[in-house]
């Protein structure tokens, strides 16, 4: 359940303006999540949703640092992962030149 948890915890990250309109679906870790993300007036964001895979529903909370709420029946908390940085490619134009 945890690797669900740190799955979905990578989408608190994104900053709001950069989000589409939800539903969100996702797959990977044995999970099947799909959530709904509003941010509240101080800034935290609600996650909402469901694991179709098990039935469990869940609200997470978390800000820039941490994420706690429910997933099922069982109270979680846990930090949000570091970032990776993501070296950019060189454009079409610099491969060329070499």
């Amino acid at each position: 359940m945890h690797k669900m948890l740190l799955t979905a915890s990578l989408f608190f990250v994104v900053p709001a303006a950069a989000q589409a309109a939800g539903p969100y679906h996702v797959t990977a870790d044995g999970a099947d999540l799909e959530y709904n993300v509003t941010t509240l007036p101080d800034g935290v964001r609600k996650l909402t949703g469901i694991d179709h895979r098990t039935g469990e529903r869940f609200e997470l909370l978390a800000n820039r640092r941490y994420v706690w709420g429910t997933f099922g029946a069982s109270q979680v908390s846990f930090p949000v992962p570091a970032q990776k940085k993501i070296k950019a490619a060189p454009a079409a134009k610099e491969l060329a030149s070499n």
